[in-house]
Formats: structure tokens, C-alpha cells, sequence
């Protein structure tokens, strides 16, 4: 089963553009808000809560995922709670067990070539 395993890897998946979006929000609503006038303090108000909102809505949405890849088959495994260690190390494992997978075959192969050669 190991043998089809071509690569392992860790993506972090993020939206920065949540966080530049709200970013820009937040500084553009408190501009409006502070401009003294009554109507435009609320409505400056709105949008910097709205882009307070992204903002968090941005961190509270990263998340990581293991991607083992096969040449048929794509398997995205979601990381929940996990530090990027664990998840490191769970990758240094899987790819110790395939290169000591591929180690075990070719010594295999060159054992049966070294019998053909006799």
C-alpha cells in the first residue's frame, strides 16, 4: 500500500484577503466614524464592526491539512488541534516507512539479480 504513496505534504489554508479586506474596513470605518458628523459616526461604526468581524473571521478560519498523494487518488486529511509538530512528525513518518518500503524492494530486486546471474 505504501508503494503508491508518491508524496506527502503539509498546507496551511488560510484567506488573506478576509483579513486584508476587513483590515482596510476597520481603519476606513473609524476615518468615517471619527469625522464628528452624527449619521456618518454610525454608519462608520457598521464598518469598522464589519471589518472587525472578518478580521476575526480570518483567524478563526486558518486551519492546516496532511495531503497524501498517490498517482490515482488525493487524500486531504483536516487537522483539528494539532501543532504543526505533531503533524511534521506524522509526515516524517509516513515518509520513513515509504523510503524503507522502497529500500526493502530494491534490495529484493537486486538479490534476484544477482540469482539470474549465477
Amino acid at each position: 500500500m505504501l508503494e503508491h504513496v508518491s508524496s506527502c505534504r503539509l498546507q496551511a489554508i488560510t484567506n488573506p484577503a478576509r483579513l486584508l479586506l476587513g483590515a482596510v474596513l476597520a481603519i476606513g470605518g473609524l476615518l468615517v466614524a471619527l469625522s464628528g458628523q452624527q449619521q456618518m459616526m454610525i454608519v462608520g461604526g457598521l464598518v469598522a464592526l464589519l471589518g472587525v468581524l472578518l478580521v476575526i473571521c480570518y483567524f478563526t478560519s486558518r486551519r492546516n491539512e496532511i495531503i497524501v498523494a498517490s498517482p490515482s487518488l488525493t487524500i486531504h486529511i483536516k487537522v483539528t488541534k494539532k501543532s504543526i509538530d505533531d503533524c511534521a512528525q506524522v509526515i516524517d513518518e509516513l515518509e520513513a516507512a515509504i523510503n524503507d518500503r522502497f529500500k526493502q524492494s530494491q534490495s529484493h530486486v537486486v538479490a534476484s539479480s544477482s540469482r539470474i546471474a549465477m
